[in-house]
């Protein structure tokens, strides 16, 4: 004879347990989005999770087969949906990923492009300052040798014959 609480209880029991099973690819997404779970990874252990999928839907039912499969094949399905919505999330990761490299190379090609537009421009300017006083630089090169040959003895920096700084 069943009572009125065991049969509210039995359905309360399956309708809250395979309820929450069939959130399995909520579950997984926000895993994979964490970075917790990869589709190699959900692929790699498959098998695992269709033992362990056995397991659950056995105890979530009564002790008869055959609603065990009842659930034990949707949960199947939706961990394969798991893996798609998982290898979604990483391949937006990917992307993101792919685009944020593109950004900081081109962002560093601008760094690149403005480090030689300066440069470039001290270059013309000392071009332009020696092109405007030649002869006085001249001078007072000759000037800081005599200069130097004052001072007395010192080191001599000439290079050795038959070598050449570079």
């Amino acid at each position: 004879i069943w009572r009125i609480g065991d049969v509210v209880n039995f359905v309360m029991v399956l309708l809250f347990g395979t309820g929450f099973l069939f959130q399995l690819p909520v579950i997984v997404y926000y895993l994979s989005k964490v970075g917790l779970l990869t589709p190699r990874g959900l692929r790699k252990y498959r098998r695992h999770a269709v033992v362990g999928l056995l397991v659950v839907a056995a105890i979530v039912t009564p002790p008869d087969p055959m609603s065990q499969v009842f659930i034990f094949f949707p949960l199947l399905l939706l961990y394969e949906v798991g893996i798609v919505s998982s290898g979604r999330v990483e391949r937006k990761r990917k992307e993101k990923e792919a685009e944020r490299v593109r950004r900081e190379e081109s962002e560093r090609e601008i760094r690149l492009a403005q480090v030689r537009a300066e440069v470039a421009a001290e270059k013309q300017a000392t071009e332009d300052r020696t092109e405007a006083m030649p002869n006085e630089s001249i001078e007072n090169e000759d000037e800081t040798e005599e200069e130097e040959e004052d001072d007395g003895p010192g080191i001599d920096l000439t290079p050795p014959e038959g070598r050449i700084p570079r």
